[in-house]
């Protein structure tokens, strides 16, 4: 076992010996010549003065020039050019080899002539110098030169050889000095230790350089992970550029410079594509995806190079940009401009567009939040007034934004206390005159504002995210109306109920509310629901269809409102299972004067006939537009010309009179 862990290590050893020479093994050793070159000269000078006297003077002198001299050069050079920085590990020049193999001869020659010449000697002062000085060498060779073994032992074997040689000298000339062969041993063994000792640590070094290898590896996989970590987390996967994580936080600093006075200022602007549902319904996804990134490109290219662009999520863009007053009209301007042009994309002409709303900081609003909260304000505003424009937030919108706080406020307050209450207008039979039904519409007094019609508060309740309670409040007073009047024997006929499009997009608690009035008797002829071509276009329109099928499965009926406003209403008619057209106000107002508006309710009424559903009449308003209407047919109509809207117990009465009369 022995032999074999000692045939090992030779192995090791000579592989160690034959390795090539490493530039950062080279540069290890350049980095410790300096302190070696001193030594040498240091112990030269030492020998020198010490050894004057026992040894010619001639051959010493000339020893003392040679060693001091040849050290005086090496450590000129090194303290000239230093070694700078982590060195490569690449092997080294043949070149490079030569000159560290002459560096080493010529440093270990001296030492190995003055071990030669001291072994030769009798003991005295210089021999025992020169023998001390020579072991002190060697063993601070071996530690210089331990990463390039093979020059360690060439060291050694010139120097510590140089007592074998003195000693064999000695013993054949037949003078041989006293203890000769135990200065022979102690050089071998001295020599074999050392060379164990340059092996050892040059394996050590060769282990650290392997493990420093791997942690550099390691880190350096690291910060690759930590780029990509990076890239995912402020960039979209879709267009490249910057998310809505990086967007807040570039315009959190952006609104804190402005607002502190050390910026400019600066402005978000936001943005939507208009038909962006469209095509992904048309034509796919991956379409939509190739048309997101087209949209990407054109933005970068609108704006200039330190604004940032940014894709918020969906079709939604951004830009933070320090542009004011007129450039920043321009700015907005121009990407209304670029983004209007068709995108040809795998041979398909696409035409999209945009609207885009902005607000400045600090005059508008000095936090993130309430900078992009007010361009998306702006932006509805454009989208409301017409599409492919730019708009500022401003005073006007301020104000408008201050009503709508105000009543958003009131709201949640009146949703809490009860305040909204259900008013009914009721729908007659225009050939007899009597009630047919009714249609329930919310109402609001507030102790201070007075009253507040649905057209200013459904909307605020719409954007504040209340419309989901307004619709549950309608509903349940209506439930309570419908089970006192069953209980009391009276009738009125089915009540129409409004949903809003938002209460398409989280149906549940609206399901739920009309599955437990299924579940209590109430069906077709007591509930309508009343939907308006917005519950299914644009987003969510395809989970509202879902909706309508499951409204329809628990055997309510449908009634379709505002008919003939849509842009395609005749496509939804005919898909949708609906019971009920309503003909809106607009047009049943200019029966009587407008050729036009008395075309579409006759077609309408025919239509309804074909189809076999309902057809009402909205905003009956006089006998002239009654008469109108009985000659072309129609059945049901409402408004003012018999009543406004009444609460529940008014209501009974005047069916009960109308039932009478």
């Amino acid at each position: 076992m022995l032999v074999s862990l000692l045939q090992r290590r030779i192995n090791a050893f000579m592989r160690e010996l034959r390795a090539p020479l490493l530039t950062s093994d080279l540069t290890v050793v350049m980095r410790e010549t300096p302190v070696g070159a001193a030594i040498s000269m240091l112990n030269g000078a030492i020998i020198v003065i010490a050894g004057w006297g026992h040894a010619p003077a001639a051959l010493l002198l000339a020893w003392g020039i040679y060693t001091i001299g040849l050290n005086a050069i090496v450590l000129g050079q090194s303290l000239a050019r230093p070694t700078r920085g982590a060195p490569p590990r690449r092997p080294a020049s043949e070149r490079t080899v030569a000159r560290l193999r002459l560096f080493v001869t010529l440093q270990a020659l001296p030492w190995g002539a003055l071990a030669c010449y001291a072994a030769m000697q009798p003991p005295d002062l210089l021999r025992d110098l020169a023998l001390v000085a020579t072991n002190g060498m060697a063993a601070g060779a071996a530690f210089m030169l331990h990463r390039v073994l093979w020059a360690a032992v060439r060291y050694l074997s010139i120097s510590l050889g140089g007592v074998l040689a003195g000693v064999g000298l000695s013993a054949l000339s037949g003078d041989g000095t006293e203890g000769g062969w135990a200065l022979a041993a102690f050089a071998v063994t001295y020599g074999l230790f050392l060379n164990h000792f340059a092996f050892g640590f040059s394996m050590l070094g060769r282990e650290r350089d392997k493990v420093l290898a791997d942690l550099s590896g390691a880190v350096h996989e690291l910060e690759q992970a930590h780029d990509r970590i990076s890239t995912l987390a402020y960039a979209d996967s879709v267009t490249g550029l910057p998310n809505r994580k990086a967007f807040m936080e570039r315009l959190e600093r952006e609104t804190a410079r402005a607002a502190s006075g050390e910026g400019p200022g600066c402005a978000a602007l936001m943005m939507d594509l208009d038909r962006f549902k469209a095509v992904n319904d048309g034509y796919g996804h991956a379409m939509g995806d190739k048309l997101l990134q087209e949209v990407g490109v054109r933005l970068r290219g609108a704006v200039r190079g330190r604004d940032m662009v940014a894709r918020l999520g969906g079709d939604e863009f951004a830009v933070i940009t320090d542009a004011q007053g007129g450039e920043l009209r321009e700015l907005g301007e121009r990407i209304v401009a670029v983004m209007a042009a068709p995108v040809v994309i795998d041979g398909v002409t696409l035409q999209t567009g945009t609207s885009v709303g902005a607000a400045i900081c600090p005059r508008d609003g000095a936090e993130a939040d309430t900078l992009l909260r007010l361009a998306d304000i702006a932006l509805g505003r454009v989208k409301e007034t017409g599409r492919g424009a730019f708009q500022t937030f401003d005073a006007r919108l301020g104000r408008s934004l201050e009503a709508a706080n105000v009543i958003a406020d009131a709201l949640r307050g009146a949703l809490t206390a009860g305040d909204l209450k259900v008013r009914y207008q009721p729908k007659i039979r225009l050939a007899d005159g009597a009630v047919a039904g009714a249609e329930a519409l919310v109402r609001w007094r507030h102790p201070l504002l007075g009253d507040i019609t649905p057209d200013r508060f459904l909307p605020v309740a719409a954007e504040r995210g209340m419309m989901r309670e307004v619709t549950d409040c309608v509903l349940g007073a209506v439930l309570r109306d419908l089970t006192r009047w069953r209980r009391e024997g009276a009738e009125v006929g089915p009540v129409a109920i409004n949903l809003h499009p938002l209460d398409m997009k989280s149906p549940e608690g609206l399901l739920d509310r009309l599955r437990a009035a299924r579940a209590e008797g109430f069906g077709k002829g007591d509930l309508i629901i009343e939907i308006t071509e917005g519950c299914f276009v644009g987003r969510g329109g395809d989970a509202a269809w879902v909706v309508i099928d499951a409204i329809a499965d628990l055997g309510f009926e449908l009634s379709l409102d505002d008919f003939g406003t849509g842009q395609s209403a005749l496509s939804h008619l005919r898909a949708l299972p609906v019971s009920e057209l309503k003909i809106d106000r607009t047009f049943v107002s200019g029966i009587v004067d407008s050729p036009r508006d008395s075309a579409i309710v006759a077609a309408t009424l025919a239509l309804a006939r074909g189809m076999g559903v309902r057809a009402v009449a909205e905003g009956i308003e006089t006998e002239e537009q009654l008469a109108a209407l009985r000659s072309m047919g129609a059945e049901l109509g409402q408004g003012h010309l018999w009543a406004r809207s009444l609460p529940a117990d008014e209501l009974l009465r005047f069916a009960l009179a109308r039932k009478a009369a």
